[in-house]
């Protein structure tokens, strides 16, 4: 059995790129913010600039900001630790009759040799993703682990077919979120009461396929039940319009 793990120079580098870029989402936001406080101002006073924007947009461009400094301040160091902990913790064990990948912040997931049907490399993302019988059950191996061309070797002699892909994941989880993301933009971008009960609808049309299919993920949903009604956000932010 072949076991590999990352290395310390490797999570060193994840973990001072995850700090670099939280600084500059905290830059970024600030900026933002600065420029919105700008032009309000500049409508207080001088009259300078003149947008008309709904009142929902309004409170969306001065919330989000706001929200994305807090977030950066507040939880920064947890995360680098938290993401830190899982990297030191996380292995990925590859024998001729099964692999498995463990990690202490998260469940153990194993595939016998008989359960995978391919491997994919998508284009997009990055990394090996064995593909079991269940089409929402899946291993991924991360492409910057150290070792990934060996286990990628270990599987091709195993038998295991590979398949290039463009996006990882299924269509419809991709779909799912694609139109989740929009029924949000759609709540702040109109007053319209038909459309947004038709945006309404949808959203909630997209929330009870997003639940069905976090439901279907067999690999840690005892542990995370509540995570399937995430899928309900967009119909809560298209509900909540109808009272802004």
């Amino acid at each position: 059995m072949a076991v590999f793990t990352y290395s310390e120079e490797t999570i060193q580098r994840f973990v001072l790129e995850g700090a670099r870029r939280q600084k500059w989402i905290c830059a970024f936001a600030a900026a933002w913010l600065a420029v919105d406080l700008a032009v309000a101002l500049s409508q207080l006073f001088w009259h300078a600039i003149r947008i008309n924007f709904p009142a929902r947009w309004v409170n969306l461009v001065f919330i989000l900001p706001l929200i994305l400094i807090f977030s950066t301040f507040r939880m920064s160091k947890d995360i680098l630790e938290r993401v830190k902990a899982h990297l030191q913790s996380y292995s990925v064990d590859v024998s001729p009759y099964s692999i498995r990948v463990q990690s202490d912040l998260g469940p153990q997931r194993q595939f016998t040799r008989d359960e995978i049907v391919r491997v994919e490399e998508p284009s997009w993302g990055g990394g090996l993703h064995l593909r079991g019988p269940n089409r929402y059950r899946r291993l991924v191996i991360p492409r910057i682990l150290d070792g990934s061309g060996q286990i990628k070797d270990e599987l091709r002699s195993m038998g295991i077919p590979f398949a290039r892909t463009v996006i990882p994941g299924n269509w419809e989880e991709i779909a799912m979120v694609v139109l989740g993301l929009g029924t949000i933009l759609c709540s702040f971008s109109t007053q319209n009461r038909l459309i947004l009960v038709a945006n309404l609808i949808v959203a909630i049309l997209v929330g009870i396929g997003g639940f069905l299919i976090i439901s279907a993920k067999p690999d840690g949903l005892v542990r995370s039940r509540w995570r399937r009604f995430v899928a309900f956000v967009p119909a809560v932010f298209s509900a909540l319009t109808f009272f802004l």
